[in-house]
């Protein structure tokens, strides 16, 4: 995001781009600038708008309904319009050739701090040649006119609704994070925000934990406990497929009842993280 009179930067990567990252994107750049511009002026595209481009844009509900929490209103630009795009494309190819060549990072979480320390020490602390100033010193000029941001600023999370499944876990983008013992097959309001996950029961706050960026692991209440290895993540699947497969109108109660405990027996030393004995399906 750029400020269009002092050419204030703020700069943040993501794994992905969808209607959520955008909202945290935003809301982290209105905070960083401790304002914002009645009117952001945007590129064409279908993570902001609904239809139609230009000015016949209709911006979805979801973002319109995020920018009145702020006083904003968003206007997509004319299609070829160099002379708009400028100043926020230049910025790419800037960052590209000064932030990121020959660097490596440890995490995302990484990224976005040394992207911030590059906005406040270079981008934002040179002069710039088409407003002949530091952006920082024509912000003081531009504070003025900005939006003060709200005394209670929307939150941005999205609401997903999981059922806790026999071993006291909910699933949530390919993780397993923990809920108290007393909420297995109950269905719970999952809060995801950027960083953080918040679950909640009948309105209850019941568990918390931090965003894990790796997947197939599983997040207790002290920290990840585990990832799920290869060797059980393609017997667990072997044992959904194997249910999935036979599960059908013309098998017998029994086989079907006995696919179910076959897998729910797996799943319990899975959990436990136990080795898988011999008898594990001879038994039966």
């Amino acid at each position: 995001m750029v400020l269009a009179h002092s050419r204030m930067l703020f700069a943040a990567y993501y794994r992905q781009f969808r209607r959520f990252e955008a909202k945290c994107f935003l809301a982290d750049a209105f905070h960083y600038l401790n304002g914002t511009a009645k009117t952001c002026l945007i590129d064409n595209t279908s993570v902001v708008l609904a239809a139609g481009s230009c000015a016949n844009a209709q911006i979805s509900s979801e973002m319109a309904g995020f920018a009145r929490g702020y006083g904003v209103t968003f206007a997509a630009h004319r299609i070829n319009h160099p002379e708009r795009k400028g100043r926020v494309e230049r910025p790419f190819h800037y960052l590209e050739n000064n932030l990121l060549a020959g660097s490596t990072f440890s995490s995302l979480d990484d990224l976005n701090a040394s992207a911030s320390d590059w906005c406040n020490q270079m981008a934002n602390d040179k002069v710039k040649r088409s407003i002949e100033m530091f952006p920082k010193s024509a912000y003081l000029m531009e504070k003025p006119f900005l939006l003060a941001l709200p005394k209670v600023c929307p939150l941005v999370y999205e609401s997903l609704f999981r059922v806790a499944d026999t071993t006291g876990y909910v699933h949530v983008k390919r993780n397993r994070y923990s809920v108290p013992d007393r909420l297995e097959g109950k269905r719970l309001e999952v809060h995801h925000y950027f960083n953080e996950l918040k679950v909640y029961f009948r309105s209850e706050f019941v568990a918390t934990h931090q965003i894990c960026e790796k997947r197939d692991q599983r997040i207790a209440a002290g920290g990840v406990s585990g990832a799920e290895s290869s060797m059980g993540l393609q017997l667990r699947r072997l044992c959904f497929a194997v249910v999935i497969r036979f599960s059908t109108p013309t098998s017998t109660k029994r086989s079907r009842a006995c696919l179910g405990v076959v897998f729910m027996r797996w799943n319990a030393y899975y959990t436990l993280c136990a080795p898988i004995p011999r008898t594990f399906f001879t038994e039966l």
